[in-house]
C-alpha cells in the first residue's frame, strides 16, 4: 500500500503451488514456474560434481522464488522460513530485518525437544550486526533470542507490553478493530479482516517491523499501514467460509495453535454444537493437540489429508478416551468427512476443519 514492489514467499500452499510465491499479492504465473524450474534444473545438472546430494523440494522452490524476485526487481521481499531458521534454505539471505514470532513445540525431531533448543534454531536468522524484532514471550525461549542477538551484536527489539500496547475495539464475522500504541505512533481503530485475539499481536508485530524498517530507507506512512492491515488476507487461519451452519477453517498444527482455537471459538461465534473435522500429520505432538480440542467438541471426525505424512487413523482413534462426548467418527478422506459433517450439522452448529494446513488446503479445494 506504500507503493513498493513487494515479494512474498510462504509455505506450504493450500490449493495451488503458485500461492507460495507472490508479487504485490499476485501468485507467480504457471508459465514462470515452468520456465524457472527448467532453468534451475539445468543449473543443478551443470553443478552435479559439486553437489553432495540433490537439492530438496524446499531448496528448489526457494531458489525459484529468489530468482523470480530478482528478475522482477522487487523493492522488498518478505521471506518466511520453512522450518527453524539456522539451517533453513532461506537463511542464505542478508535481511534488513529478522522477525521471530512466538515459539511453540513443533518439528522436535529436527529442531530440538524443548523451547530453548527450538529458539536456538529460530534465532539462527539473526545476522551479525543485524536487526531483530522478537515477539517471543516465554522466558526460556526469550533468553536464547536475546543472548544470540547480543553475541552477534545485533540491535534487539522486543514487542514488550511497556512499549507496545494494543486493545480490542470489537469484532464481527468479517474481522476486528483495535487500538495500538507503539514507541512512535498512536493508532485508533485499526481494522484487520482476521479473527482471533492472537491476530492482534501479529498485527502489532507487523506494524513494529514496518516502523523499524524506516531507518533502513523503507518508508511507510500511517495511512499505508492502516490500508495494509485492512487489506490483509491469510486464508486457512480462523477463516469463516459459510453460515448456517458455520464452517470454519484453521490450520492449527501444534498444541499452542490448537489452544488458540479453543480459546477463541466461543468468543467469535455463537454456536450450539461443535463438529470437529481433524486431520493431523504424524510428526506433530498429536496427543497434546487432541487434549486441547476434546473439552469443546461434541463430535470429532478423524480423517487424513492427502499427504504421505498424514497420521494413521487407528493411532488417532487410540488417543481419544472412550466417552459419550465427544462422539468419534472415522472417515478416510476429507471429502467424506465434510459430507458427513454437513449431514449431521444443524443450522446453529459449527463445523471446524483443523489439524494441519494440508487438511485445510484439501477442504478449501472441496468447498471453494
Amino acid at each position: 500500500k506504500a507503493g513498493y514492489r513487494t515479494g512474498l514467499y510462504t509455505s506450504p500452499h493450500l490449493i495451488d503451488f503458485t500461492e507460495r510465491v507472490k508479487i504485490c499479492g499476485q501468485p507467480i504465473p504457471q508459465k514462470e514456474v515452468i520456465r524457472l524450474s527448467s532453468y534451475i534444473k539445468n543449473l543443478i545438472a551443470d553443478c552435479t560434481e559439486f553437489l553432495q546430494s540433490h537439492p530438496t523440494f524446499f531448496e528448489f522452490t526457494t531458489a525459484l522464488a529468489f530468482a523470480y524476485f530478482a528478475e522482477s526487481k522487487v523493492d522488498i521481499a518478505v521471506i518466511e522460513t520453512g522450518m527453524g531458521g539456522r539451517l533453513d534454505a532461506t537463511n542464505v539471505l542478508s535481511p534488513l530485518l529478522s522477525v521471530i514470532t512466538n515459539i511453540g513445540l513443533e518439528h522436535q525431531q529436527y529442531l530440538g525437544n524443548d523451547l530453548a533448543q527450538i529458539a536456538y534454531e529460530k534465532a539462527g536468522i539473526i545476522k551479525q550486526d543485524g536487526i531483530v524484532l522478537s515477539g517471543v514471550d516465554i522466558r526460556q525461549a526469550k533468553d536464547v533470542i536475546l543472548n544470540t542477538a547480543n553475541a552477534k551484536h545485533a540491535a534487539y527489539y522486543e514487542l514488550s507490553p511497556d512499549k507496545y500496547k494494543w486493545e480490542s475495539c470489537g469484532h464481527d464475522f468479517c474481522g476486528q478493530s483495535f487500538d495500538l500504541q507503539t514507541p512512535v505512533n498512536q493508532f485508533t481503530e485499526l481494522i484487520i479482516p482476521l479473527l482471533g485475539d492472537f491476530q492482534l499481536k501479529n498485527a502489532a508485530m507487523a506494524v513494529a517491523a514496518v516502523e523499524l524498517l524506516d531507518d533502513c530507507g523503507i518508508n511507510v506512512s500511517d495511512t499505508a499501514i492502516r490500508q495494509g492491515l485492512a487489506a490483509a488476507y491469510w486464508p486457512g487461519r480462523l477463516q469463516l467460509i459459510s453460515h448456517k451452519p458455520y464452517i470454519l477453517l484453521d490450520g492449527a498444527h501444534n498444541p499452542q495453535a490448537a489452544e488458540n482455537i479453543t480459546k477463541n471459538l466461543p468468543d467469535i461465534l455463537n454456536y450450539n454444537r461443535l463438529i470437529l473435522i481433524l486431520g493431523i500429520l504424524k510428526d506433530k505432538d498429536i496427543k497434546a493437540m487432541i487434549e486441547r480440542w476434546l473439552p469443546l467438541a461434541n463430535t470429532i471426525i478423524l480423517t487424513k489429508p492427502d499427504s504421505d505424512r498424514a497420521a494413521d487413523l487407528a493411532y488417532l482413534t487410540s488417543l481419544i478416551p472412550p466417552t459419550d462426548k465427544p462422539q468419534v467418527i472415522v472417515k478416510p478422506t476429507i471429502a467424506e468427512s465434510i459430507d458427513y459433517a454437513k449431514n449431521l450439522a444443524e443450522l446453529t452448529d459449527l463445523i471446524c476443519i483443523t489439524g494441519s494446513l494440508y487438511t485445510v488446503g484439501d477442504a478449501l479445494g472441496i468447498l471453494s
